[in-house]
Parts: structure tokens; sequence; C-alpha cells
């Protein structure tokens, strides 16, 4: 929770003479464990059209949603 703006605050996003604060995203991880996020976000990205599948990393196959491509796909590995 940020009632008070502290994170606003420690992050200088807030523009207090106007009141305004930046939009922003933060993940904040006291672990620095963000493999799952990063991988998540670079498949929003990467694929188009096509399903990520378990254990699915940047630049590997993809599956094709049609069936007779995603066979293929399976054959394959």
């Amino acid at each position: 929770l940020n009632n008070n703006h502290h994170i606003n605050r420690d992050y200088r996003l807030l523009e207090e003479d106007d009141g305004v604060v930046y939009r922003n995203l933060f993940i904040i991880d006291p672990n620095r464990i963000l493999t799952h996020i990063l991988r998540l976000a670079e498949a929003f990205q990467f694929v188009k059209n096509e399903v990520c599948h378990i254990g699915w990393a940047l630049r590997s196959d993809t599956v094709a949603r049609e069936v007779k491509e995603a066979k293929a796909y399976f054959h394959k590995h």
C-alpha cells in the first residue's frame, strides 16, 4: 500500500508542486527472481498468433494455433 506516497517519492515519480504522479510499473522483488516475469514479457512481445509452450525461451520455437501446424511442431520436438 502506498497511501502516504512514500514509493512515489522514493522513486522520484511525484511532482509535489503539481500533485502529479507519473505512470509507472515497478516489480519489486526482494529475492531478485524475475525470470518468470521477464519470460512472460518476452513472450508478449515476440509471439503473435502462436502459443508459447511450457519452458519457452526467447527465440525458441513456438506452437502454431492451427492443428496441422501444431502437429508439425510436436512431431519435430
